[in-house]
């Protein structure tokens, strides 16, 4: 379960869609300090002290305020350090959050995505080998999250334990088949993120006029799910289990969104319908979200 949409729930709220999680089944929760920075991440620490769930979490660092932060080894211990204190449990997955990002990886001065690693004058992987070898003391995993599935099949060169990718595969986007691939054979765990591309499957019809140059695409998953029995939700998010038979992290806001996903979860798609939406194919760069956040900006 993804924590974001927390941001916007009242802490009872998260308590009673944490506990429902949990006693249905739930185990893996993913959550990062920047999830309000700090404010997730202690609503589920204050949970965890009443609860004591059986959980399996699963946090991330990155925006730092100062860009050499980023290389700074002690900068990156105390935001773990920090992270376990909020969470009051201990992870069993610490990420590099956007590690798609440069300033991870070269002595750039700007935020952005990379277009090729492999273009850069220096890519230094130092850190990571450095944060490795500390969350492995503190009996954590290492990993990588990012939102662009080519440079992260590169990153793959560092063996992460657990591989989160956002919005690079689902019914439309399928940027991620080659790290779907390497996941299947068992080189690291994959966990699909934003099964819903952060909004922009509910609003179609907007999509093409956002990116006209997919509107064949777009109109064919129109009609595909319209055709269907299922409601859209239940079309996406049984898509990517059936599909890759990857974890898919989805986010909820009310018991009522999570009641309906796991309900979903458990009715099967039919299989000629499953292979219709495989027949739909765009690989693009991810987009921004249309969905509003509490800043009022467009959600990435």
């Amino acid at each position: 379960m993804g924590t974001r949409p927390f941001t916007q729930i009242k802490e009872k709220e998260v308590f009673e869609i944490l506990e429902l999680f949990f006693s249905n089944g739930g185990q893996y929760v993913d959550t990062s300090f920047f999830y309000g920075y700090g404010k997730v991440e202690k609503m589920i620490g204050k949970f965890n002290r009443f609860y004591q769930p059986q959980a399996i979490y699963i946090s991330k660092i990155g925006y730092f305020t100062n860009l050499e932060d980023y290389k700074n080894i002690n900068k990156l211990q105390e935001a773990v350090q920090k992270s376990m204190e909020n969470l009051f449990y201990h992870p069993k997955y610490i990420l590099f959050h956007e590690a798609d990002w440069d300033v991870w990886w070269s002595k750039t001065k700007q935020l952005g995505n990379l277009i090729n690693l492999k273009k850069l004058n220096e890519i230094n992987y130092q850190i990571y080998y450095q944060f490795s070898s500390f969350l492995k003391s503190l009996d954590i995993l290492p990993g990588i999250s990012g939102n662009n599935a080519h440079i992260i099949e590169e990153l793959l060169a560092l063996n992460p334990h657990l591989v989160l990718l956002s919005k690079q595969y689902d019914l439309l986007w399928r940027n991620g088949k080659n790290l779907i691939s390497s996941a299947k054979e068992n080189k690291f765990f994959l966990c699909l993120g934003a099964p819903f591309h952060q909004g922009w499957l509910f609003k179609l019809k907007n999509l093409i006029k956002k990116r006209p140059q997919f509107k064949k695409e777009i109109e064919e998953l129109i009609e595909v799910i319209t055709n269907a029995s299922y409601p859209l939700d239940h079309i996406a998010l049984n898509f990517l289990l059936q599909s890759t038979k990857n974890n898919v992290v989805f986010g909820v806001t009310t018991k009522e969104e999570l009641l309906q996903n796991i309900k979903n979860s458990l009715e099967v798609l039919p299989e000629d319908l499953i292979q219709k939406l495989e027949a739909i194919n765009i690989f693009s760069s991810p987009m921004y979200g249309p969905l509003k956040i509490l800043t009022g900006v467009e959600n990435g």
